[in-house]
């Protein structure tokens, strides 16, 4: 087993950037889903979210 290169373990600005970008999306969309879930449980919070948008 041969140890790899110090450049081979660190990432390049755009390989770094694309991590962070899945990241963020990643845990947007969990957030959407448990706000989601959390809105769905509560039939107050779904009347008062559409007489705030209307």
């Amino acid at each position: 087993m041969s140890m790899l290169p110090l450049q081979d373990w660190v990432l390049n600005g755009a390989d770094r950037s694309r991590v962070v970008s899945i990241s963020v999306f990643v845990a947007v969309l969990c957030l959407c889903i448990v706000i989601g879930h959390l809105i769905q449980e509560s039939r107050w919070v779904k009347e008062s979210f559409a007489a705030l948008l209307i």
